[in-house]
């Protein structure tokens, strides 16, 4: 299963350099739906978590803007968080301790756009969650969840 995820993995990168087109989109699906299957199996082979083999090594579904420049971009590990892949919290801490112990502005811009890349990550992981749910239980959990947010 390995070396199946691992070949598809290599097509939709492929696909992805050149860009996606109207010839190649089925088979992104494709790649993409093989790569998801793979990765169920290995969960319920693993006891019901998911493989940290998958979503630690930077092959994941995570892509956002970035927030200063504005470009579309690969961001490595959208399930950071259950992975145990801190960097987006760990950047967000050390720039709000550099801005406590500043104030300036070039500082508190730094440690604004880290939180915002935390914060998108938290928002990508919680979707990719509720997108991988296999039951109404776990989609209603994740909902919950989101609520509370909210309602800061």
């Amino acid at each position: 299963m390995h070396k199946l995820r691992e070949n598809a993995e290599k097509e939709l990168k492929a696909i992805e350099e050149k860009g996606l087109t109207s010839s190649n989109l089925d088979n992104a699906y494709k790649l993409v739906e093989i790569m998801k299957g793979v990765d169920k199996i290995e969960m319920m082979q693993d006891g019901g978590g998911y493989s940290r083999d998958n979503y630690d090594n930077g092959n994941s579904y995570r892509r956002g803007r970035n927030q200063r420049t504005g470009e579309y971009m690969h961001r490595p590990s959208h399930y950071s968080r259950l992975s145990g892949d801190d960097t987006d919290m760990d950047e967000y801490r050390s720039r709000k301790m550099e801005y406590s112990n500043s104030r300036d502005d070039g500082t508190k811009n730094r440690m604004l756009d880290a939180l915002e890349d935390f914060m998108s990550g938290v928002h990508g992981m919680m979707k990719q969650m509720f997108k991988d749910a296999d039951c109404r239980e776990e989609r209603e959990i994740i909902q919950n969840w989101a609520r509370k947010i909210a309602e800061m």
